[in-house]
């Protein structure tokens, strides 16, 4: 019998099934890495639209107070605006020396503070002005 022969081939470019599976978990690492980061820009990019629309919700609601006479402005009550609660208080105050005295007797000036947030978030505008009386 005769015996054959065989060249050994072996081509330098082919990879070995180690090789494959390194350069896969390598690449898995970098993908899990990539989700990772989407999901914390995703969820902070959220968190800023939440904090935009408590600031707009706020503003409307102080720009309504400041369109009333100041009569009027103790009437104004809280709503909710889309998943957002906006409440308004509105508290007579008196200024002692250079300090600003909570007096709800007083007719003279009032302290307007509107507060708007969403339940679940630590989303939250708030406001504060003070308003004369009208002369």
């Amino acid at each position: 019998m005769m015996k054959k022969k065989f060249k050994k081939l072996r081509l330098v470019s082919a990879m070995t099934l180690i090789e494959m599976i390194a350069a896969m978990i390598v690449l898995s690492i970098a993908v899990y890495s990539l989700v990772a980061v989407l999901q914390d820009v995703t969820s902070k990019v959220g968190f800023s639209e939440d904090i935009a629309d408590a600031n707009f919700y706020a503003q409307e609601m102080m720009e309504k107070a400041m369109s009333k006479d100041f009569v009027a402005v103790s009437s104004l009550t809280n709503y909710t605006r889309g998943s957002f609660y906006v409440n308004i208080t509105v508290v007579g105050c008196t200024l002692s020396g250079n300090t600003w005295v909570v007096d709800p007797a007083n007719t003279t000036y009032k302290v307007v503070t509107v507060t708007a947030s969403r339940p679940g978030t630590s989303a939250k505008a708030e406001m504060t002005t003070l308003r004369a009386a009208d002369l």
